[in-house]
């Protein structure tokens, strides 16, 4: 939904028919297919030569390791954003080959938290050369839309 606040389109895939979140992405208007993010003949049907990126966020991370890797098959060049956790198969798979930005959901909001605690506003996290970066303004759509982009940019965010 934030992406589609920022003018992104996005398109989600689901396998769950009775997923908790289902609602909610159709009530803000977000298309879902329903159908296994993992099995190339659904992503290819996606056009993900069309796509800044493919994001692999659902909740179990072996998942999002198999979609992440069918996608990258088919399209080599295709920018990847993993939710994965802490499972040792995770970090072994990552220590392989690059499959994309992994996000570490956990330390991301430690780092909001940390932020928060020291008095300073982080209305977004985001990983950035690996490390991980806050900002304090929710409304700073021209930046986010940058990260998304992977401008190369002088703005203070992106160093």
């Amino acid at each position: 939904m934030a992406l589609r606040h920022l003018h992104i389109p996005v398109l989600a895939v689901e396998r769950d028919p009775w997923a908790t979140n289902l609602r909610l992405a159709k009530a803000a208007g977000i298309p879902v297919l329903i159908a296994h993010a993992e099995d190339r003949a659904v992503l290819g049907r996606l056009s993900l030569h069309r796509a800044r990126a493919f994001a692999a966020m659902g909740a179990d991370d072996l998942d999002n390791v198999e979609a992440a890797i069918a996608a990258l098959a088919l399209e080599p060049d295709l920018r990847v954003v993993l939710r994965a956790g802490d499972n040792t198969v995770i970090s072994e798979t990552r220590s392989l080959f690059p499959i994309g930005d992994v996000c570490d959901i956990s330390a991301m909001t430690a780092a909001a938290v940390a932020a928060a605690m020291q008095g300073e506003s982080a209305h977004f996290v985001y990983p950035h050369r690996g490390k991980l970066r806050t900002h304090p303004d929710a409304d700073c759509v021209a930046a986010a839309r940058d990260l998304v982009r992977r401008c190369d940019c002088s703005d203070p965010i992106h160093r």
